[in-house]
């Protein structure tokens, strides 16, 4: 969803520290990871706000006023698949993730950036490109919009794990970014945060790597890493946490087969992020 609000907030954690996160929260100054331009994406891919990896190719999707399309682009982002259903409609897809073991796709129509949906839902679409639509709504919301400093229904990030959805809340009230995890067998969903944890930058996208135990989170002027232990990604450890330039909005990350993490902003722009 379209507002000037997001670009307050862009400027706003810009211009903010690390000291606080580090202190409180728990992680230290990245000195690890470089980030290299790489590509441009598709033309055909407006207002990047999603990303995942799978079958050998960079899956992302567009933000609301977008198409309802899905776009497969190859290591040079040229668009070469794309997948569409009847049923898919985007009212403000803000995040994407994928089950690399039974190739479904998980598509968050979850921007809430005025906290007064009550239409939230992830779309699923199975290996055979059937889609089913999942309802979602915050157990705790009681008022649409709730009052300003409340405002922290609203998610942009979400990772698959382990026949789970973990989702992590993007706040413009007090910086406690919420984490929500729900079953992907269940067909309604009430969200009830299973852990908080302080955070100054507003959540935008979320990555993880299983094989290497590694969660990030993306966020206006920061990454955040996080150690996964036993799979167990809701527990998950603050590791490290980077200051990155200013890039424009970006709303989208992924990590490839290999661990390189991925980054793309809106407007198209597409960087790797490598250990040094």
């Amino acid at each position: 969803m379209k507002t000037l609000l997001p670009f307050y907030f862009l400027l706003k954690n810009l211009f903010a520290g690390c000291h606080q996160e580090i202190k409180y929260s728990g992680f230290e100054r990245d000195h690890e990871h470089r980030i290299e331009r790489v590509a441009n994406l598709d033309e055909r891919v407006l207002e990047c706000s999603g990303m995942a990896y799978a079958n050998g190719l960079l899956w992302t999707l567009g933000d609301s006023g977008t198409e309802p399309v899905l776009y497969g682009l190859d290591s040079m982002g040229s668009c070469v698949k794309t997948i569409t259903h009847p049923s898919l409609q985007n009212k403000d897809w803000e995040e994407l993730a994928v089950d690399q073991k039974r190739h479904r796709f998980f598509i968050g129509d979850i921007g809430n950036n005025l906290n007064k949906r009550k239409d939230l839902k992830i779309f699923v679409v199975d290996s055979n490109r059937q889609v089913t639509v999942v309802p979602i709504a915050y157990a705790l919301q009681e008022d649409f919009p709730p009052n300003e400093k409340l405002r922290n229904y609203d998610c942009e990030a979400m990772v698959y794990a382990h026949d789970s959805l973990i989702l992590f809340s993007k706040n413009r009230g007090i910086p406690l970014v919420s984490w929500y995890s729900l079953s992907t067998d269940q067909e309604q969903k009430k969200l009830l945060p299973v852990r908080q944890l302080f955070m100054k930058g507003m959540v935008t996208a979320a990555a993880y790597h299983g094989a290497s135990g590694q969660l990030v989170l993306l966020a206006y002027g920061k990454l955040y890493w996080f150690k996964v232990e036993n799979q167990d990604v809701v527990h998950a450890k603050p590791w490290l946490i980077k200051k990155i330039p200013f890039y424009g909005q970006t709303e989208a990350i992924c990590f490839d087969e290999e661990g390189n993490l991925h980054m793309s902003s809106e407007k198209g722009k597409h960087w790797k992020i490598t250990e040094k």
